[in-house]
């Protein structure tokens, strides 16, 4: 018997990555799960590094919470153009209440560049700042920021030896040069919750109660 022929031509590495990245775009909201279909708590998002949580909410976009920091700023995702989703929420990367973690900012920024959904520019002491590409972005950060200057909340940047109250001169790039919020940790739960409600954002809509 003969087979029939197969004249498909095979996917080039770059439509596969594409195709990944479809892929897991699309899952998205399982990997966000922890246990996926079958868990049976919503994710904890006091858990992601609060530039993750933040970022979601000014992008209102999963990748800006999924995104995989670049591992190295010159030689690696610059260079060659390469942008990767985590497989899972990260969960180690420090921040929340006072604790800060080993996260890595400047790489962060760069897979957020890489994606295409901010612009950015040089900046002496931190490498890039990032510049929102869409009022909305604008509009749900003047939120964000505005209820921290209600509460009361301080912040501790990155490049910065102590933590100060956030005020009206704060910048986009501040809140992705977070290391932590100044809050009692028990009330952290609370204040992630009206942020995302202040933010107007639909990130987190499907995956926290």
């Amino acid at each position: 018997m003969v087979q029939p022929s197969d004249d498909r031509i095979a996917p080039s590495p770059i439509d596969r990555r594409r195709r990944r990245l479809l892929q897991i775009a699309l899952a998205a909201p399982v990997l966000l799960l922890p246990g996926g279909p079958a868990r049976a708590a919503v994710l904890d998002v006091t858990r992601l590094h609060p530039v993750r949580f933040l970022g979601g909410l000014i992008l209102d976009v999963a990748t800006a919470v999924l995104v995989e920091v670049a591992k190295d700023y010159v030689l690696g995702r610059l260079r060659d153009g390469q942008v990767s989703l985590a497989a899972a929420v990260p969960v180690n990367e420090g921040g929340g209440s006072r604790t800060s973690g080993a996260f890595n900012h400047v790489g962060y920024k760069v897979s957020l560049v890489r994606l295409g959904v901010v612009d950015y520019r040089e900046y002496q002491r931190r490498v890039l700042a990032l510049a929102l590409k869409q009022a909305a972005d604008g509009g749900r950060f003047a939120a964000l920021r505005d209820y921290l200057i209600d509460e009361r909340i301080r912040v501790k940047l990155a490049d910065a030896d102590y933590s100060q109250r956030v005020a009206q001169d704060l910048e986009p790039d501040d809140l992705f040069t977070l290391d932590y919020l100044d809050v009692p940790e028990q009330r952290l739960p609370i204040h992630y919750r009206n942020l995302i409600d202040a933010s107007g954002a639909r990130v987190f809509d499907r995956w926290y109660g």
